[in-house]
């Protein structure tokens, strides 16, 4: 997928299953349907005479705005900027508010052997805190807090004689992320009308005062780009 062109909640749900694989041994299925061991079957193209077990399935709880660790209004508004056009004339801006959205976990195994092994990854994945993890979007890295709750529920096992026997351990997920807003094009330019600009101003007098930046569009490729800038900035 194209990091400039696809919203960022995409990349976040594919870097949380990478993790939760990496970190449980195991996959995760983000899916709020219902057939569950049809979908995972499916997903993972295990024929039905294949154990599909161990496994876990994530649903959508809630979602909400995290207002704790940006300002919403201001990350929406100046966003980041991802890749330049071909022609070095066009870049995308890309807004995204931060969210919190918390998922029910429901891990599947047939075993008591599994059953302990899998609650005592859980438990110390959540101490640990090793299910962070970072997504490279547009021009930036954006840091994925991801929090699961310090324990587990394990229910009776279940299953009846045409069903396969397991037990489902349940908890719940919090993931600090991102949403992102419709993709928007910026022009790229080369040079300011700075005279212009300090007309828009209106007349000044001796209480005003203008400040010029040189700029340079951060993706920029070639010798416009700002990788061959130097450090310092100035009129």
């Amino acid at each position: 997928m194209d990091n400039s062109l696809n919203p960022v909640e995409k990349f976040i749900a594919s870097g949380l299953r990478e993790r939760f694989f990496k970190v449980f041994k195991i996959p995760l299925l983000i899916y709020n349907g219902p057939d569950v061991k049809a979908v995972i079957r499916n997903k993972l193209k295990k024929p039905e005479d294949v154990n599909i077990y161990p496994f876990a399935r994530a649903k959508f709880s809630t979602l909400a705005i995290n207002e704790t660790s940006y300002k919403p209004n201001t990350l929406l508004r100046r966003g980041l900027h991802g890749q330049v056009s071909h022609d070095n004339t066009l870049t995308f801006k890309l807004s995204m508010i931060p969210v919190v959205t918390t998922y029910e976990i429901e891990i599947y195994v047939q075993d008591m052997a599994t059953l302990n092994l899998m609650s005592k990854r859980w438990l110390i994945a959540a101490t640990r805190g090793t299910l962070k993890f970072a997504v490279n979007y547009g021009v930036g890295s954006l840091d994925i807090d991801v929090k699961p709750e310090k324990q587990l529920s394990i229910p009776t096992r279940e299953g009846g004689l045409t069903e396969p026997k397991e037990y489902v351990m349940v908890s719940t997920m919090t993931v600090n992320g991102y949403i992102s807003d419709d993709l928007t094009t910026s022009q790229a330019v080369d040079e300011l009308d700075t005279e212009g600009q300090v007309q828009a101003l209106g007349a000044p007098d001796d209480r005003t005062q203008v400040f010029l930046f040189k700029s340079a569009w951060p993706d920029i490729q070639g010798p416009q780009a700002s990788a061959n800038d130097t450090i310092e900035t100035g009129a």
